[in-house]
């Protein structure tokens, strides 16, 4: 559903679609972000591998903690890319080559190409950050203008790196704040509150990126309500509207408030959340296995 339908088929359980309104459009889509993001910190329903703005960190070298994404609720695992592959849809009048630095005129980011695949596709290495969709890309001579979907990066070369903790990392390194300076292999998530930590520190620009599970990347909004449909699968939009519901009862006023009905609501959204996370353990830890083959049950 749109964000209009919900805001429409929340009127109607509300019983208030015809004038006076006692609740406007700003106050239910109010309550339409709340349960969407009460949904997906509660549920976990969005995972995501692959929004830069959110999933990519570009290190420094001799840095060790980088803050990630605000939006992102837990960090799942983590990978070292240290080649990427380049995808393009304007190539330059002259190909760029191996070594020349490629940089993004509106984003100021850049990287080095370490290898020419076809005039649309290059492995890069040492990106310093997100490029901006759309933007021009050139190695100070030729000049390539993008489309609003390139340039595009995914892993050519990476590496898994594995969770420890301040504890353990203390138990087995602890030299490690002041040991050389290397290629990742560990990271950790306790070492400072909203920062994700690298060891040995990073001896170059690489690129961590994340499997995360977080919110939703952009609030809805009053604007265009029709254009706009919550990140979360479909399946769940009927229970954005009971929790629409539920926080709209509450709002002071004869005509608004109504403790009863707001628990009522408020009990089938938390039901439904309930049963999401149930469905998210069952698809994700219960293994598959093959059926037995006839003539051995």
């Amino acid at each position: 559903m749109t964000l209009q339908e919900i805001i429409n088929y929340s009127q109607y359980q509300l019983g208030n679609y015809e004038k006076p309104y006692y609740w406007v459009d700003s106050e239910l889509v109010m309550y339409a972000n709340r349960v969407h993001n009460q949904m997906c910190t509660d549920a976990r329903l969005l995972v995501d591998d692959s929004t830069p703005s959110v999933c990519d960190i570009s290190t420094v070298a001799n840095t060790f903690s980088y803050a990630y994404s605000s939006l992102i609720l837990s960090i799942t695992s983590a990978r070292l890319v240290t080649e990427e592959l380049m995808t393009i849809d304007t190539k330059p009048s002259t190909a760029w080559a191996a070594g020349d630095t490629i940089s993004g005129t509106s984003s100021g980011k850049s990287c080095i190409v370490v290898s020419k695949l076809t005039d649309y596709t290059y492995t890069v290495s040492n990106r310093t950050g997100n490029f901006t969709l759309g933007e021009v890309l050139t190695n100070g001579t030729y000049t390539a203008d993008q489309s609003s979907l390139c340039p595009r990066f995914t892993d050519h070369e990476f590496a898994t790196l594995e969770k420890t903790t301040n504890l353990e990392i203390n138990e087995h390194y602890p030299n490690w704040r002041t040991d050389t300076a290397a290629e990742p292999t560990l990271y950790l998530l306790d070492n400072k509150t909203g920062y994700i930590t690298l060891y040995p520190v990073p001896d170059d620009i690489y690129i961590v990126r994340l499997t995360a599970v977080r919110l939703p990347l952009v609030a809805l909004s009053t604007t265009d309500m029709n254009l706009q449909t919550p990140e979360i699968s479909s399946r769940y939009h009927d229970d954005l509207i009971n929790g629409i519901c539920a926080y709209a009862y509450l709002k002071h006023g004869e005509k608004t408030f109504n403790e009863r009905s707001a628990a009522t609501f408020m009990a089938l959204f938390k039901k439904a959340i309930s049963e999401a996370k149930s469905t998210k353990i069952l698809t994700e830890h219960t293994p598959s296995t093959i059926a037995p083959a006839r003539g051995f049950i």
